[in-house]
């Protein structure tokens, strides 16, 4: 997954800046698809020129007129490059590079033998290429287009029109295998980028679903559960005690402080200390219960498998003796949390989850009066 990552941070070093800015995860998308088949197919069109200059090289004729004409696709890819680096115009470039590669192959198709000519087989590249670059629609379009060209050399070739041969017979054999060759690269090698720039948006979707299920689910300050997921768990443990007995205890406690803490330094430090309430209450629960933020300061226990009232005295016992720990923020001030604490069983106090949160806001509200660490109905 490293490895795709960096691929993706190469490619879009290469992208226009409108582009990478841009909201829309599509239109990224498609560009890291443009940019990276121009850029390898100029490349195995240029490794093509250079592959037939060393056969030239070694007499084998008329293969210079064959690296001349890749060497001038190669640099008009190149050039379309260059062009959507400028204009960050995704469609304007597909239609110029598709141009391309039709014009060539049907170019190098009539000048190498028509209905025989062993370049033919590049033409399947060409609305593979358009598929991946540009989508259905572009890709159906030009493979009409390319099949129309075709069919119109063989029409021509059939009622005796001649072409321009610059491909002699004794070639025929060195043409036809490094045709085929190219055409496999070409395909292979395009699927795979696309298979990369595509699984690196799939790993993108996942991550962004599952912020967006964290986000639905816990506060995103504290980390706690919030009031909906809480909900849900609190009707789910009521259940289960209704029909399989045991018992649960809720708990609400308060930062009595905090609006306090917000007016004399602000809501910054307010929140890094809501932080580290959440936090240390976390780690006092363990596998215990569940904590949910109601509101600014204000905070919800679960505790669904309780054996006796005795187990829940001793965690609100221990959730105290964590909020009794001086907080240091990052302004570099201690504060102290000042909490109040209130609860209920159930089925002791109510089976009903509207008793039950009344009853436990009731208690918070009792704690307040009395004056006392928690209130425990």
């Amino acid at each position: 997954m490293a490895k795709s990552t960096n691929f993706i941070a190469m490619i879009d070093n290469l992208l226009p800046a409108s582009i990478l800015e841009s909201t829309d995860e599509d239109i990224r998308v498609r560009s890291r698809i443009v940019i990276s088949v121009l850029i390898f197919c100029a490349s195995s069109v240029a490794i093509s020129a250079f592959v037939m200059v060393c056969l030239s090289l070694l007499y084998v004729r008329n293969l210079w007129i064959g690296a001349f004409f890749a060497v001038v696709v190669s640099v008009s890819m190149t050039a379309i490059t260059f062009f959507f680096r400028r204009t960050g115009n995704v469609a304007i470039a597909t239609h110029l590079f598709a141009t391309i590669v039709f014009v060539s192959i049907i170019s190098a198709v009539a000048t190498t033998g028509a209905i025989n000519s062993p370049v033919s087989v590049l033409l399947l590249s060409v609305p593979v290429l358009i598929f991946l670059v540009a989508g259905w629609q572009s890709g159906l379009l030009w493979s009409a287009i390319t099949l129309v060209g075709y069919l119109s050399i063989c029409y021509l070739s059939l009622r005796g029109v001649s072409f321009v041969q610059v491909m002699r017979e004794e070639n025929r054999s060195i043409v036809i295998m490094a045709m085929w060759s190219l055409s496999c690269i070409l395909i292979i090698g395009c699927l795979s980028l696309y298979d990369r720039i595509v699984g690196s948006l799939t790993t993108a979707l996942r991550a962004e679903r599952e912020r967006f299920r964290h986000d639905a689910l816990f506060d995103p300050l504290t980390g706690a559960y919030n009031r909906d997921s809480f909900q849900k768990k609190f009707d789910e443990a009521l259940h289960t005690i209704s029909y399989s007995g045991g018992r649960l205890a809720l708990l609400r406690f308060d930062i009595n402080n905090i609006k306090a803490i917000n007016a004399q330094l602000d809501y910054e430090a307010g929140n890094e200390l809501i932080k580290c309430v959440a936090s240390q209450c976390i780690i006092a629960l363990g596998d215990c219960g569940y904590l949910a933020r109601f509101g600014a300061g204000e905070f919800s226990v679960l505790m669904p498998l309780i054996k006796d009232r005795g187990e829940v005295i001793s965690m609100i016992a221990k959730i105290q003796n964590a909020l009794a720990k001086p907080v240091e923020i990052s302004l570099g001030a201690r504060l102290i949390v000042k909490s109040s604490m209130g609860g209920v069983l159930a089925p002791d106090f109510s089976i009903s989850g509207r008793s039950l949160m009344r009853g436990a806001q009731d208690a918070l509200v009792e704690c307040g009066e009395r004056g006392e660490g928690f209130v425990l109905r």
